[in-house]
């Protein structure tokens, strides 16, 4: 499982018997004190065996993250222009970083 974008990471650990990432995804260039104010995005990876990295690690896209049993929740999380956050498709993310499959070599007997 690997970074969709470049940001930051605001938890790793655990919530109600799950493993949870968030990526809070980096600003675009050009937004902040100049610009328009970015939205506040963040991705929740869910479901997560093994953590690889810490609350505070800035990471780049296709940074791995982590590694997920048989189910991946995936989660991606909008606050900007209205009062409450709101989830939205993640779909779009999901072209940024493209599963990669393992061969695990099987003996045959």
């Amino acid at each position: 499982m690997v970074a969709v974008e470049d940001g930051e990471i605001t938890f790793a650990g655990r919530v109600a018997g799950r493993t949870w990432i968030v990526l809070r995804v980096a600003p675009p260039p050009g937004t902040g004190a100049a610009g328009a104010a970015a939205p506040d995005l963040r991705v929740s990876y869910g479901d997560v065996r093994e953590v690889r990295v810490r609350r505070g690690d800035v990471v780049a896209r296709g940074t791995t993250l982590g590694v997920t049993g048989t189910t991946l929740y995936l989660g991606v999380r909008v606050r900007g222009g209205s009062p409450e956050p709101r989830y939205v498709d993640p779909t779009p993310l999901l072209a940024v970083a493209a599963p990669r499959a393992v061969l695990v070599g099987i003996p045959i007997h």
